[in-house]
């Protein structure tokens, strides 16, 4: 069985930029993952993460281990925990996404208006992250296609 966590955490300003502060959290991610065997998506609104780790139990308790000795976030509050049969972000070693205007209308979708503080989404953030990640899949096709 997979094992599935999904937190919300609240950016530390102390460490940098928001951008280099993403940057580097979503690149130690990436190596990370790929050398645990674990998947997931991460979502910060400016302010907040929201993130969804999933592997083998042991891998996934060693990396949310290091996001909480982390001075990059604070508050670290779990919003759900569970197993599966199989990956909701098998392809990703980590992908993420900033909150955006653009995309708002699918976090309204999946009831989240304002702060990632207030939403209680749990299991539901699997599927706000797969939403926003087909998303963001596709834009990224139309640009490929609009450069040709």
């Amino acid at each position: 069985m997979i094992r599935q966590v999904v937190y919300r955490s609240e950016y530390s300003r102390r460490h940098g930029g928001i951008i280099s502060t993403v940057s580097s959290i979503l690149a130690a991610s990436r190596q990370n993952n790929l050398r645990d065997g674990i998947t997931g998506y991460l979502i910060f609104d400016k302010t907040h993460f929201m993130q969804i780790l999933e592997g083998e139990a042991e891998d996934v308790r060693a990396s949310f281990m290091r996001i909480q000795n982390d001075p990059r976030h604070n508050d670290i509050v779990v919003l759900y925990e569970g197993t599966t049969s199989h990956r909701a972000f098998a392809d990703w070693s980590m992908g993420g996404t900033a909150r955006s205007p653009e995309l708002e209308h699918i976090f309204e979708q999946h009831g989240i208006v304002g702060s990632l503080k207030a939403a209680d989404v749990g299991d539901t953030f699997i599927a706000l992250a797969h939403d926003v990640a087909l998303w963001e899949q596709k834009r990224e096709m139309i640009r490929g296609l609009s450069t040709r």
